[in-house]
């Protein structure tokens, strides 16, 4: 959004500006000079603002990459999870993390509907101005009728620049929040340093594998949640073997502790 229309929007909103302002200051400057009396206070609300939708948003993005993490790692570890029964937990941190992002979108909802009304506002204030300004030199004769429509014609074609370098600026600000997070992860570097001395290689493992009355038990509160009951096998090496069951018999807690 950022790359896309938030840079064809800059272009064309600063050209239509300067474009606009260019024939208004040569029709009559004292004019445009007072048409344009608004536009510092518009600057000051853009960059006020602009700070503070960028602070709302890199939170937004930080709190959305922890929900993602915690999703991800539940899942992961989900027999973990149904082993310990931490379920209602992770619901319960689940659910605190998603109040947190909804409660942070809000304050990021609540600056925004701030912002543009001012920003409108502060345009309206332009356009009363050139209504009193142009209205005296009217009557005092210093322009034309033809001039005064022109001028307020003008104007109409700034108030789409002005309001859409607000929504540039909050595009803009939400692209540099949503960067500032790439470059921290592009950055980030690793906490295990390697070794100053390379580890051998080892040779490549050969063997059987050899179970012998091997059970599990899944019941942390003392149930019977038996995955495994007195299990022997035994595979040489070099052989392809597959074991066969219903679900939950028990053939992917045999293959995950093979590695054990």
């Amino acid at each position: 959004m950022m790359l896309g229309p938030g840079i064809v929007y800059w272009f064309e909103t600063s050209l239509t500006l300067v474009l606009a302002v260019a024939v208004m200051l040569r029709v009559d400057w004292p004019l445009t000079l007072v048409a344009l009396i608004p536009s510092p206070l518009i600057s000051v609300a853009v960059l006020h603002f602009g700070r503070k939708i960028h602070d709302r948003f890199q939170s937004i993005q930080e709190m959305f990459s922890s929900i993602s993490s915690r999703v991800a790692e539940s899942f992961s570890g989900v027999r973990v999870v149904r082993a310990y029964v931490e379920e209602k937990a992770e619901l319960k941190e689940f659910e605190g993390l998603n109040q947190e992002y909804i409660d942070e979108n809000l304050r990021l909802a609540k600056i925004s509907a701030l912002f543009n009304p001012l920003l409108q506002a502060l345009v309206g204030l332009s356009f009363l101005l050139v209504l009193w300004m142009g209205g005296t030199r009217l009557a005092a004769h210093k322009i034309t009728i033809g001039d005064f429509v022109m001028f307020n014609t003008y104007m109409g074609v700034l108030v789409w620049p002005m309001i859409a370098m607000g929504w540039v600026a909050n595009l803009m600000e939400r692209g540099k929040a949503s960067l500032d997070r790439v470059r921290a992860l592009l950055r980030e570097e690793p906490r295990i340093a390697a070794p100053a001395v390379p580890r051998p290689v080892p040779s490549p493992l050969r063997g059987e594998i050899e179970f012998e009355n091997v059970s599990l038990n899944f019941g942390s509160d003392g149930g019977d949640r038996a995955a495994l009951t007195n299990v022997s096998l035994k595979i040489e090496a070099g052989s392809t073997v597959a074991i066969v069951g219903h679900t939950g018999s028990g053939k992917t807690t045999i293959a995950n502790l093979v590695p054990d």
